[in-house]
């Protein structure tokens, strides 16, 4: 039988859609470094030969031959010349590397993290780094990755500044929203943090002394009141109106085939999908899901599509006109899913006379 380690290293091994690339290659090998030296592990039990046979036979241009296997070979007995290499590679890098003088002023000596997780300023500046327990997700993030964050965002440990980097604005990985990769930790961030200065790409939030007061707090759950509905792929869904000074999201949960759970389990979701519809304008967005974590609530109004001074901060948020009038879900293949169910969520406000 296998354990749930054994089947947590081969899920994240295995996670990638593109197997020809560098993470397929450091998966072979590090699966027969583990054949080798394990007496008991699973993977003896499985072929991997064929997949290492697939790769060195594939049309792929970059990965069609043996030499990037002989790479990572020759790295791994000869780890000084990897790790002078590298080190290399990193201080020719960070020559790019710039903080403007004023931010670097304000933030002094201070604790800072960043985000969403640009870290060479951090090598460069030598920041005192405070970073979160998960800074980054490549494959995704999960409603478990989430919680801990907003923790962290809720302690003593919390850092007084955030770096934020705007390079790629309010997309994330994959194209996916960023306030969308953390629901619940965003907004801890958002009610904690005021963004105080920006330069170039990059903006300083600073805590503040109080944090904005929401009524309700997000959770990663469908709650007891509000109406749970059915939705269907492909069909535009209205986003109703709420209340001044609020923030809708909707919290989806996918229900999945046989064959959906078993490719979830094994490997890993497919992708899924949202398109916004506006008012008095024919554009649409699109951006991806995460399937797991969307339970924890898809941003909606005021869908904010540029980060700056103004937009990180939620005092301005709350004022902003709602801008989405309807949404789709669109997936990869509905063989994998039933449906899925939807309920809404409104993030408001606490009025002074509540506190």
């Amino acid at each position: 039988m296998l354990s749930k380690y054994q089947i947590i290293i081969y899920k994240i091994l295995k996670s990638q859609k593109n197997p020809f690339n560098s993470f397929q290659i450091t998966s072979n090998i590090l699966l027969i470094i583990l054949s080798i030296f394990s007496s008991n592990i699973f993977l003896k039990s499985i072929d991997y030969s064929k997949d290492i046979r697939l790769s060195l036979l594939s049309l792929n241009p970059c990965y069609s031959s043996y030499q990037e296997y002989k790479t990572c070979f020759l790295n791994i007995i000869n780890p000084i010349a990897y790790s002078k290499n590298l080190l290399e590679q990193t201080n020719l890098s960070l020559n790019n590397v710039s903080l403007d003088k004023k931010l670097l002023n304000v933030l002094g000596h201070s604790s800072v993290d960043i985000y969403p997780w640009e870290l060479s300023e951090v090598e460069k500046y030598k920041l005192t780094w405070k970073s979160r327990p998960t800074f980054q997700s490549y494959i995704s993030y999960t409603p478990w990755i989430d919680l801990q964050n907003n923790s962290f965002w809720n302690s003593k440990e919390k850092p007084k500044f955030i770096l934020w980097d705007t390079k790629l604005g309010i997309k994330s990985i994959d194209d996916r929203y960023l306030f969308n990769d953390e629901p619940i930790s965003i907004i801890t961030i958002l009610t904690n943090y005021k963004p105080v200065i920006q330069e170039f790409r990059h903006i300083l939030l600073e805590l503040r002394n109080e944090p904005i007061l929401i009524k309700h707090s997000p959770t990663h759950f469908f709650t007891n009141g509000p109406t749970i509905f059915n939705g269907k792929f492909n069909e535009n869904i209205e986003v109703p109106i709420s209340d001044s000074n609020c923030i809708t999201r909707v919290k989806l949960k996918f229900d999945y085939t046989l064959k959906g759970y078993l490719k979830n389990f094994l490997f890993r979701a497919d992708a899924q999908g949202i398109v916004f519809n506006f008012h008095h304008t024919p554009e649409k967005k699109f951006f991806r899901l995460i399937p797991k974590n969307s339970i924890s609530g898809i941003w909606i109004n005021p869908l904010v599509t540029e980060i700056n001074l103004y937009t990180l901060d939620i005092e301005n948020i709350l004022k902003t006109n709602h801008n989405v009038k309807s949404f789709m879900i669109i997936t990869e293949d509905k063989k994998m899913l039933k449906g899925f169910q939807y309920q809404w969520e409104y993030l408001c406000a606490k009025d002074i006379k509540e506190k």
